[in-house]
């Protein structure tokens, strides 16, 4: 008996093909609670979940055993190199100006507006970060005079110096042709391009993360060598501040990222980080905002209330009569019966917005006591409230959930700002986009997808009991983190595409760091990017 337990183990690979298991199981079980209704059809589906996992990912995690290591970079350029690293930047730059002709002036959503409207008026509320106000909208305003079209301009220029920065990095540590498919990926990805138009707060986010990940693989690629040098050091402490004060719950990915990194970095740098990051985001949310005069954010549990409100949600629209007194009293104060029947779609974010919502009955209630009527709901109708657990979040981990932009788009606003775009190329980008939702979506449209390809590379090219590969797996910790963390701060599904684009530029970077076989030398001096 115990010899059959030892072969089936070793067969599952261990606590590896265990945790890939679990993983899996996670992601196909939750598929099989979406398309039922009886609990007897739930867990038949979940049995059957969970017995593919146990065939399928002993096989995967072999498939990656097995796959070549990738080519190891130059550690000296050459004219060929100058002129790619060239193209790292004017391409990306290229691609997006064509969205930008397409598309001009830009995709100007609500919340664009909104911060817009900070910009030139002068009077900043912390709904959204002031600082992300300040340097995305107000900055490219005043150096262009005013200029429209200044604002999204100002972001693909970043974006295409960020990709091209990162790409030049990646020719020192692995081959031209590898760079080139990352290079690909990048451009070719619709959710690139569309996104690029609008100036959100999470696509400076996502600027920013791709800079930090490179400056990591710097790091552990050079045995912290590369923090070592004041000017990268310095540059690491800026764009940690303005990632971690780009959104308000940045800390996700910055301290999973600094803890990674105090395995390959001395920790008095670590250290040194911490601190000047934290005095320089105090500088910011007091002296600066203060003298800025910034009006604070109201509603802030109605923020982070999303996944609670999500699943009381899915049991008020769907079976009222299971709930008791309090918490229906609590969700028809919120909203009425037909708010909540008509808006509520794969969580609560459609019913926040109705101009018959009132959001303050949450701020009244308070996290406690929501938490706890999702508690009872959950107890009330189990089947029901998973559903709607699992329609909120699972954009994170779904394989099937596809969710993306065709294109940009104007709202009605008082700052004269339309759309004046080129539309013949309006066109041609929206049957591009159509097309690789057909041919590759989970390529270019499937977070949970590329979750998988990174769990998988994880799992299957690193071992616990090296310290070295040990190291390497904490490095995907900031992704993880962050977007599973973020999934529990969500109010709807909608908005997955630009919460977690980033993980679209950070990936691939990451991927290269599990795949790359030769071990991590000191920096030579000089040489590095």
């Amino acid at each position: 008996m115990k010899s059959r337990l030892k072969r089936f183990w070793d067969y599952l690979d261990g606590v590896y093909g265990l945790l890939l298991i679990l993983y899996c199981s996670l992601v196909f079980g939750t598929q099989a609670v979406l398309a039922n209704e009886s609990f007897t059809d739930i867990l038949r589906g979940i049995f059957l979940a969970v017995f593919f996992s146990v065939l399928l990912c002993p096989l995967l995690l072999r498939w990656v055993k097995k796959l070549r290591s990738l080519p190891d970079g130059q550690q000296a350029a050459n004219g060929k190199d100058r002129i790619w690293k060239a193209a790292f930047f004017l391409i990306p730059l290229l691609v997006m100006l064509v969205y930008f002709a397409a598309y001009y002036p830009g995709g100007f959503a609500t919340d664009v507006v909104n911060q817009y409207g900070q910009a030139v008026k002068g009077q900043y509320d912390n709904w959204h970060p002031v600082i992300h106000t300040l340097f995305a909208h107000k900055l490219p305003l005043t150096v262009s005079g005013g200029w429209i079209g200044s604002v999204v301009l100002f972001q693909i220029v970043l974006l295409s110096l960020a990709i091209g920065y990162a790409l030049c990095s990646l020719l020192r540590y692995t081959s031209r042709k590898v760079v080139l498919i990352v290079l690909a990926f990048f451009v070719l990805n619709p959710q690139t391009g569309i996104m690029g138009m609008f100036p959100f707060k999470d696509f400076s986010f996502a600027i920013g993360t791709l800079l930090l990940m490179t400056f990591a693989l710097h790091t552990v690629f050079t045995k912290g060598a590369w923090l070592r040098n004041a000017w990268h050091m310095t540059a690491f402490i800026l764009v940690l501040t303005a990632v971690t004060l780009f959104r308000h719950n940045a800390i996700l990915f910055t301290v999973p990222l600094l803890f990674a990194l105090l395995w390959y970095a001395e920790k008095k740098r670590i250290l040194i980080i911490c601190l000047a990051t934290i005095v320089l985001v105090a500088a910011v949310n007091y002296p600066l905002y203060s003298a800025l005069k910034v009006a604070k954010a109201d509603q802030r549990q109605t923020e982070v209330l999303g996944l609670p409100m999500s699943v009381i949600g899915a049991v008020v629209v769907n079976r009222p009569e299971a709930l008791d007194a309090e918490t229906l009293e609590f969700a028809y104060r919120v909203a009425p019966r037909e708010v909540w029947v008509d808006g509520y779609i794969d969580g609560y974010n459609y019913v926040k917005w109705q101009p018959e919502t009132d959001n303050d009955v949450i701020e009244e209630y308070g996290a406690v006591r929501v938490v706890k009527m999702m508690l009872k709901s959950m107890a009330a109708s189990p089947v029901t409230a998973l559903k709607g657990l699992i329609g909120v979040t699972c954009p994170v981990y779904s394989l099937s959930y596809f969710y993306h932009l065709n294109g940009a788009w104007v709202i009605e606003n008082p700052y004269g700002i339309s759309q004046q775009g080129i539309g013949a190329l309006q066109h041609l980008l929206y049957q591009y986009s159509e097309l690789c939702s057909v041919i590759a979506p989970h390529l270019f449209y499937s977070l949970g997808a590329l979750h998988l390809v990174l769990i998988l590379a994880v799992l299957g090219r690193c071992r616990f009991k090296r310290r070295n590969e040990l190291k390497k797996m904490c490095l995907a910790l900031p992704v993880l983190v962050y977007n599973f963390g973020t999934a529990l701060l969500m109010t709807g599904a909608e908005d997955a595409c630009r919460f977690f684009y980033y993980t679209y530029l950070v990936t691939p970077l990451l991927l290269i760091l599990y795949f790359r076989k030769k071990e991590e030398e000191p920096a030579v001096k000089g040489k590095t990017v």
